[in-house]
């Protein structure tokens, strides 16, 4: 059994604002979208290619979920690298400042509280921004994710 469900997330730290969610096992890449807020500036990608090399089952929920996740996303001026580790599931509403996108995402409609096969994780994400020949690494930041599984 394929891992099926959707995956959003944000994280926060200094100057830096990212936000990203996606759709698990689609053969259609355009369900994915990565916000970056760096330097003052958004920019937005499609089509993220992702792998998923660990998985957990959730101990409040009989529920798999994406444990390790290679994100990497692509445009003219940047190449972004995410790599999202070590995620363990909370209850509070929000634990970390996720900052402008947190804020943006907390308006939107959809949410996976209340959802019978919603989970709320805390993860580590570490990062790489190639920007113009500028890399930028950023270890260990704290991500907020929502995950909400469609398997029956």
């Amino acid at each position: 059994a394929m891992l099926k469900g959707l995956l959003w997330s944000r994280l926060h730290y200094e100057d830096l604002d990212l936000a990203y969610s996606f759709i698990f096992n689609t053969d259609n890449k355009s369900d994915s979208k990565l916000y970056l807020l760096h330097n003052k500036i958004i920019t937005e990608f499609s089509n993220l290619d992702y792998h998923v090399s660990k998985e957990k089952v959730s101990s409040q929920i009989s529920v798999r979920y994406p444990d390790d996740i290679q994100l990497i996303a692509k445009n003219d001026r940047y190449e972004v690298t995410v790599n999202i580790h070590d995620n363990v599931e909370v209850n509070d509403r929000e634990m970390v400042d996720t900052g402008f996108m947190g804020r943006i995402s907390d308006s939107l409609s959809w949410r996976s509280i209340g959802n019978p096969k919603g989970l709320r994780l805390l993860a580590k994400a570490d990062i790489i921004i190639n920007n113009n020949m500028v890399r930028t690494e950023f270890k260990g930041i704290t991500s907020i994710s929502e995950y909400v599984s469609f398997v029956k």
